[in-house]
């Protein structure tokens, strides 16, 4: 690693076409080592300096993969929603495109699952938590969860007295996710 970083540091980036690989290289020997800030840095690095290398894709994947192993669902979610809004990175790579859009929703609908724990646990009002699953099904309407975030939303508003509300997102449920299983349960409030 530190022939890699000495490399890296002394010859000039339009001088070392490998470069970029040697990065990668001495940030996956951190990352197997379970080193992840160091592994971190260099992926990062890859991912913002050359997005269009091969590299960057491998990188980027493994530097979620660590915030998903360390449940830090926050970054998580900030690192998927910055890497898909950068072009280079994505262009013409529809898995890593498909990878980071899951990825997102994933760590979104984990992030309102545990505001919910936290204020029940607390008795605090639920109207945060609704508000929440409304912006995750609007953010992801596709999503596996997205009628489940609606349900749970109805559920919340009514726990806060909000029956209109409540009311009204369950007949959204029933018209736009017509093969939905929670259809059911919607179905004679």
């Amino acid at each position: 690693i530190d022939a890699c970083d000495r490399y890296l540091a002394y010859v000039p980036e339009d001088k070392a076409p490998k470069a970029i690989a040697i990065m990668f290289k001495a940030g996956k020997i951190y990352y197997d080592h379970n080193q992840f800030e160091e592994a971190i840095k260099r992926f990062e690095a890859i991912v913002l300096r050359n997005p269009e290398a091969e590299e960057a894709e491998y990188a980027a994947n493994l530097v979620l993969d660590v915030y998903n192993l360390r449940q830090d669902w926050n970054k998580l979610y900030e690192l998927t929603a910055r890497y898909s809004k950068n072009e280079a990175l994505i262009k013409d790579r529809d898995k890593l495109a498909e990878q980071l859009s899951k990825a997102g929703e994933y760590a979104k609908f984990k992030l309102v699952q545990i505001l919910e724990e936290r204020l029940k646990k607390e008795g605090g009002s639920l109207a945060p938590v609704a508000r929440a699953y409304v912006e995750f099904q609007a953010e992801f309407p596709k999503s596996e969860n997205a009628d489940k975030a609606r349900y749970n939303a109805s559920v919340a508003y009514d726990s806060v007295g909000e029956r209109d509300r409540a009311q009204a997102l369950r007949q959204k449920l029933m018209v736009e996710y017509k093969d939905s299983d929670l259809r059911a349960d919607v179905q004679y409030y």
